[in-house]
């Protein structure tokens, strides 16, 4: 095929990581999105597909793939455990110095990881280890784990609904105070 222009790639990449994050994608998530769209573009390119304007394809499929993103954001359960709730409870290291609040923090942590030890799948229990002991992207996910990070989503979502019964105070709430 034609030669590729590294600097317009690159360019473009840029101007797709911004837009990203301009819609309110957290950065390490609008660079694998910005990423995951020259991959679309390269392989249909690979392929023999004629593409006039690669910027527009790459914007393009950057577009699709953010609102795949957030289609599958909104699929979590109402009933699962949210992502903010299990990042909370699995900093062990809290920055208060209070021992009261840095043993509760500790309690949770344990909680977490004896919940986690309870669910049936070990892909879920991988991927959320990964995802928020590890603090590892869908992406980077996706890599170590050998699938897409449609994929990773779909487990983080399942892991997260199974969590919550396993998590859920005995007073039935979801959100610790």
């Amino acid at each position: 095929g034609p030669l590729v222009d590294r600097a317009a790639l690159s360019s473009t990449r840029a101007i797709a990581v911004s837009r990203l994050m301009e819609k309110g994608l957290a950065p390490e998530d609008a660079e694998e999105i910005a990423q995951e769209a020259l991959l679309a573009w390269w392989r249909q390119r690979s392929m023999g597909t004629d593409i006039e304007n690669a910027r527009a394809y790459i914007l393009g499929a950057a577009a699709n793939l953010l609102r795949r993103h957030w289609a599958n954001r909104k699929k979590l359960p109402e009933e699962a455990v949210d992502r903010e709730t299990i990042e909370n409870m699995v900093d062990e290291a809290p920055r208060a110095s209070d021992p009261v609040r840095l043993h509760e923090k500790r309690e949770a942590a344990a909680r977490v990881l004896t919940a986690l030890n309870r669910l049936s799948s070990s892909r879920c229990r991988e991927v959320l280890w990964l995802r928020y002991y590890e603090n590892l992207s869908y992406g980077g996910i996706a890599r170590r784990l050998g699938i897409t990070r449609a994929t990773v989503q779909v487990y983080e979502r399942r892991a997260l609904a199974a969590l919550a019964p396993l998590l859920a105070p005995p007073d039935g709430r979801h959100k610790p105070e």
